[in-house]
């Protein structure tokens, strides 16, 4: 076996340039940290009945029944138009239609979300019916969002009961 004697200049230089790497690594670690917790806002996700951010609001809580694939109504609601202003706030009429032959209960959820973005700044739970066999009936949400301009109306889910 032959040994390989390096100068003590090439000794150095290995040994600073692992260094070099070593705080490339420390450095790197710490920046995805602080891009990780850019991105919480260290508070957990809610449904609310009123908009965040804005003053002198109550803030209510809905509860949006747990998603059940096997009661999904998807089909028969049809979303309408979203309407409203900032000072009044939004609403969204549609259509329950039964496609069953038994009577149906409809739950749909609703997010009032912002144009730039997708923030959830309200939701609202609509209970429509029951509504006949192969008939249909009108709905529509409570206003919600008031305080923001330019809101969309999102169906988040509909359920059948």
């Amino acid at each position: 076996m032959r040994l390989i004697r390096r100068s003590p200049r090439f000794q150095s230089r290995l040994q600073t340039s692992g260094c070099h790497w070593r705080w490339l690594s420390i450095g790197a670690v710490g920046v995805i940290a602080l891009a990780l917790a850019g991105c919480s806002s260290g508070s957990s996700p809610s449904s609310s009945g009123s908009s965040h951010g804005s003053t002198n609001r109550t803030t209510t809580s809905v509860t949006v029944p747990p998603m059940n694939l096997a009661h999904n109504a998807h089909f028969d609601i049809t979303q309408g138009h979203c309407t409203g202003n900032k000072s009044a706030g939004w609403v969204l009429h549609g259509t329950a239609r039964n496609s069953a032959t038994t009577a149906r209960t409809y739950s749909i959820a609703v997010d009032f979300v912002t144009n730039a973005g997708g923030t959830v700044l309200a939701t609202e739970v609509v209970n429509v019916g029951p509504v006949g066999s192969h008939q249909s009936k009108s709905w529509s949400t409570p206003a919600a969002g008031q305080g923001h301009a330019n809101l969309r109306c999102v169906i988040r889910q509909s359920l059948w009961s």
